[in-house]
């Protein structure tokens, strides 16, 4: 069965959902705030220092999706930027960061069919590993027993046996690039603080819940994970991962890890849209056909409430969406 375990049960169990490993800070200023731009987030402190929780197979981490729930205000906001933190110790993944509208206002997920897609944002996650990898394969995992350099097997297998009677692993290859001084070449920091620019704008009506979600494919070669900090947040990090029987997102808290979090921060500026739910363009709570009639009136322009999905243009894509919200407004 999947369990979650901490980094110190290094090679417990074949299949583990982990770690909570803290790793050397690294902090920068945001590239996202520019004057008139307002942070929206639930982080304590901006600035990620610490790996998170995700599922893994020996310490190569399977497809996870990292997700934080933002209830929406009075007023509609447009998100331009995001910073969020992450951390990598394989090679590049294609991440997607993606934006989604709940329904009902819950934990994502809580209802079948609950969260509406609006937006996805391909988004390259950097890793410790070259790919191809080169120098010595004592830096990453290297799908047989030991490494080759003599000094830096003995140092890592006489504290991690495993290493030398099983497999080198990422694991291994981690503790490697930390203790075999000068072996490795220079890497990235462990854990970033990354921005995602929103272009154009993703307008979000008032009243509306959205979340936020990072969807990490599953990694061949190391760890991908959400980057926190000790200072907590003020919201749930909810973690889905199928591999481990996680099919639902669920809160790092309820999986037995109260204090971890997915530093996030949100920048937007103020819109003035008056619908009660998205679609509602005449803000009377209903979506109907007067809201239908706006919206082929703005056709092919870049009305920022007429465009429901955030791509710039009211298209066909819109105009699904509307269709597909019709009805009262989910007070």
């Amino acid at each position: 069965m999947p369990r979650l375990q901490p980094a110190a049960a290094q090679h417990a169990a074949p299949l583990a959902c982990a770690f909570a490993i803290s790793l050397a800070p690294w902090a920068e200023a945001s590239r996202c705030f520019q004057p008139g731009l307002t942070p929206i987030s639930a982080s304590n402190s901006p600035i990620a220092t610490q790996t998170q929780i995700a599922c893994s197979v020996g310490g190569i981490t399977q497809a996870n999706r990292f997700a934080v729930s933002f209830p929406g205000g009075p007023q509609s906001v447009s998100l331009v930027c995001a910073d969020f933190g992450f951390a990598n110790s394989g090679s590049a993944l294609m991440a997607t960061f993606q934006i989604y509208i709940d329904l009902d206002g819950g934990a994502p997920g809580s209802t079948p069919n609950d969260l509406m897609l609006i937006r996805s944002i391909p988004v390259l996650l950097p890793g410790v590993i070259p790919d191809p990898p080169s120098g010595s394969d004592c830096c990453y995992p290297n799908g047989s027993p030991g490494c080759d350099s003599p000094g830096c097997q003995f140092l890592i297998c006489s504290a991690d046996p495993f290493c030398c009677t099983t497999l080198w692993d990422a694991l291994c290859a981690e503790a490697a690039r930390v203790g075999c001084v000068g072996l490795c070449p220079d890497t990235p920091p462990p854990v970033y603080n990354a921005t995602v620019p929103i272009a154009p704008p993703q307008v979000i009506p008032g009243n509306l819940t959205y979340v936020i979600v990072l969807d990490v494919p599953a990694s061949t070669n190391g760890f991908a994970v959400a980057g926190g900090n000790p200072a907590g947040a003020t919201a749930p990090t909810y973690l889905r991962a199928d591999a481990c029987n996680l099919t639902s997102f669920t809160s790092y808290a309820d999986l037995g890890f109260p204090s971890a979090n997915w530093t996030l921060t949100l920048f937007a500026q103020g819109v003035t849209c008056p619908g009660l739910c998205l679609g509602d363009l005449t803000g009377d709570g209903i979506v109907d056909g007067a809201d239908l009639g706006i919206l082929l009136g703005a056709w092919g322009t870049d009305d920022p409430c007429a465009n429901l999905d955030g791509s710039g243009s009211v298209d066909g894509a819109d105009l699904g969406i509307l269709l597909g919200a019709w009805g009262p407004c989910a007070m």
